[in-house]
């Protein structure tokens, strides 16, 4: 097909160009079809089919590669032969990781070497000539396997009401069918006692009765395995989108073993923290950081600018994303305003020195973490909770209602009015330093002159304050809620809304909470319990990515380069547009946080700013390429040894997490642009490529995690 003019300095900036001869009104119109298209063709949010097929070779379970010498698609089931250890296991053991059964087809992959990593910053020629693709050089990855350190669950739980959300998974889900090489998961509807015996991998058995009768008897056929989790599903459920980095992790590791080394990365990614030390920020004190934003305005929007910012980088190109994906359940759960950016340095405090650092260590931990926060202490007027005066009783609420029991889907709740009363007088005295000409102004102090001295019996008398004096009777009571049942069930439901559906199981919410209880509050065993259980196997198309989540998994999925500046004009202008989308960090202003289903955020406003968004970053139209601060998409690599169209939309589709589109579908889009599913690679141009990923981008599944 003909080569077309180079985008215009307008288009560039994000403004059409003038029409000439009606070429960019036709080029508009043919946008609009193709994404059309790709809704009308497929509806995920209430149409019978809910997800795309991932069944096999080509589907969701197929990861892409960057090398010439390898192909267009490495799926993921016929290299990845081991099972997931059983709950109970306290060590790894080699045995617990023999591979499973052939795949069914025969195929046998002679090399698992790792595919080229994401190399990010090599951009696409600007110009509208062919694309040309070039070969890349394949990434080493060095396996390392983490030990499990959970047990299994006890059998009881202790709380007298119902969890959250008794529903099943929604019926958006997608039946995933099992395949042998992939996650074997373990079945949820009953929890096994805590054991360290050597876990086994068989699924559990049931026994028919049989009937009386002077014949013999028979025994039925054992029941099928539980659902097993496809590659594809788990690393998309667990990073905020899979690259060809995390396929050749889950070809180096085996996809248990990439399962444990994420559950290990229980911290930050050292190197994009080494990227993101140039903060103003970030590692500094909080009397540091408290000056700073006292030196003027430019300061503090620029420590506003950098909360912002980090998470979206860190989304970018940490490689540790079950991180990332868990601390943003604790920004909601321990949600925090201040609309201005006077309190910018509270905010960056909360977030890099109280969630940060606890998000996949002890429940408890974190629930002192968030007490004692500055942050926290003023969002909830806490820290002006005056016995002398007048007990104030917005955290003692919140600390029942959303951080610890909670209140389930039901509107049970196990707490009065009294007990948040009675909760209120124990955390008075809770506050921080006021004095304006002070040096550590804001920081977390105990007043000892505040604190209520009244006899509190919570929960039916669970707790008392009895023999408990100052600030020990708070800490006291913080324990003791971290450690209750019904916060167990509460914080698995949170991590099982999360990474399940948006109402997971009630036998989900149990076995869970049992291992909360059974591990002391620590949050990742039940994280591997729940990434285990045939729920999670039977939950692909049941999560729904909020607006910011669609954004960054947008940028893993191009390759985009993300500039580091938070103060540059590309940066703000994409800050601005998240803004407009309602779901920046920090910006929700009840306690309860970003809601983490569906319903709020589909709908036609949001999902058209979602699409405009994620096409002008596919297109490279979100900022000027003359520009220091560009974001340019990795255009040789999603390029990759595509010979024909065909196998570039096949390519492209995989790299979306999208399966393998219909042959109707992918002739349509093509057609849109004017090529055919037989047309050489070197016929498809910049604008073209640009194209077909706007159309990809704004595929209904690409909403789904």
């Amino acid at each position: 097909m003909p080569e077309r003019s180079a985008p215009s300095e307008s288009t560039i900036q994000g403004e059409p160009p003038a029409d000439e001869g009606g070429g960019t009104r036709s080029r508009r119109l043919a946008l609009l079809a193709g994404v059309a298209l790709l809704g009308t063709a497929c509806n995920p949010f209430g149409g019978e089919e809910a997800g795309p097929d991932n069944s096999g070779p080509g589907g969701l379970d197929s990861g892409s590669t960057g090398s010439d010498d390898a192909p267009n698609r490495l799926a993921l089931n016929e290299v990845d032969a081991q099972e997931v250890v059983p709950l109970g296991a306290d060590t790894l053991d080699p045995e617990d990781l023999s591979p499973a059964e052939p795949v069914p087809d025969g195929n046998v992959v002679e090399d698992t070497a790792s595919p080229a990593s994401d190399s990010d910053g090599n951009a696409g020629p600007r110009n509208d000539g062919p694309l040309v693709a070039e070969p890349r050089t394949p990434a080493t990855t060095t396996p390392t396997t983490a030990a499990p350190s959970t047990t299994a669950p006890p059998t009881t739980v202790g709380s007298t009401t119902s969890a959250p959300a008794t529903t099943a998974v929604s019926t958006t889900a997608v039946s995933t069918t099992a395949v042998s090489t992939t996650l074997a998961a373990t079945s949820t509807t009953a929890a096994a006692a805590p054991t360290t015996a050597a876990p086994t991998t068989t699924a559990p058995s049931t026994t028919s009765t049989a009937p009386t009768t002077t014949t013999p008897t028979t025994t039925s056929p054992p029941p099928p395995p539980p659902p097993a989790a496809t590659a594809r599903l788990v690393t998309g459920r667990l990073t905020y989108a899979p690259t060809p980095d995390t396929d050749a992790a889950v070809l180096a590791l085996g996809l248990n073993g990439w399962i444990e080394d994420q559950l290990a990365k229980s911290g930050p990614d050292p190197t994009v923290e080494g990227e993101l030390a140039s903060y103003q920020s970030h590692g500094v004190t909080f009397q540091q950081l408290r000056s700073q934003v006292a030196n003027g305005g430019d300061t503090r929007r620029t420590v506003q600018r950098e909360t912002f910012f980090s998470d979206i980088y860190r989304g970018r190109y940490s490689e540790h994303q079950l991180y990332e994906m868990v601390t943003k359940v604790w920004y909601d759960h321990f949600n925090i305003n201040f609309p201005g950016d006077g309190e910018a340095h509270l905010v960056s405090h909360y977030q890099e020195s109280v969630i940060r650092p606890n998000a996949m260590g002890r429940f408890a931990d974190l629930l002192r973490a968030t007490a004692e926060s500055p942050a926290m202490m003023r969002y909830l007027d806490n820290y002006r909770s005056d016995a002398r005066r007048g007990i104030n009783e917005n955290y003692g609420r919140e600390l029942l209602e959303l951080h610890s029991l909670g209140i389930d889907q039901n509107g049970v709740q196990i707490y009065t009015e009294a007990d948040v009363v009675g909760a209120s007088h124990v955390m008075s005295g809770w506050s921080v330093v006021t004095d304006r000409d002070a040096s550590n102004r804001d920081e977390f102090l105990y007043r000892p002159e505040y604190h209520s001295t009244e006899p509190v019996s919570l929960l039916d008398g669970q707790w008392t304050n009895a023999g408990l004096n100052g600030k020990d009777a708070g800490d006291s009571l913080l324990e003791f809620l971290a450690h209750h049942p019904q916060t167990a069930q509460y914080v698995s439901y949170k991590l099982a809304r999360r990474f399940v559906a948006d109402r997971p199981s009630q036998a989900l919410i149990e076995s869970a909470a049992a291992v909360y209880l059974a591990n002391d509050t620590a949050i990742v065993p039940v994280l591997r319990h729940i990434i285990s259980s045939a729920d999670f196997a039977a939950s692909n198309g049941a999560k729904v990515r909020r607006p910011t989540e669609t954004v960054v998994a947008a940028l893993r999925t191009l390759g985009v380069t993300v500039p580091i500046d938070p103060n540059g004009r590309g940066s703000t202008r994409f800050r601005d547009r998240v803004r407009d989308m309602n779901h920046q960090a920090w910006s929700w202003e009840t306690p309860d946080g970003h809601p983490d289903i569906a319903e709020p955020w589909v709908n036609a406003d949001g999902l058209l700013r979602r699409w405009n968004l994620t096409s002008d970053i596919a297109r490279e139209r979100h900022t000027d390429s003359r520009r220091d601060d560009h974001m340019p998409i990795d255009a040789v690599g999603l390029v990759g040894a595509s010979a024909t169209a065909g196998e570039l939309v096949a390519r492209l589709a995989n790299r979306a997490n999208l399966g393998t589109l219909p042959e109707a579908t992918r002739d349509q889009l093509l057609n849109t642009v004017g090529l055919t599913a037989e047309s050489a690679i070197d016929e498809v141009s910049d604008n073209d490529l640009r194209d077909l990923l706007s159309f990809l981008l704004s595929h209904p599944f690409f909403q789904l995690r």
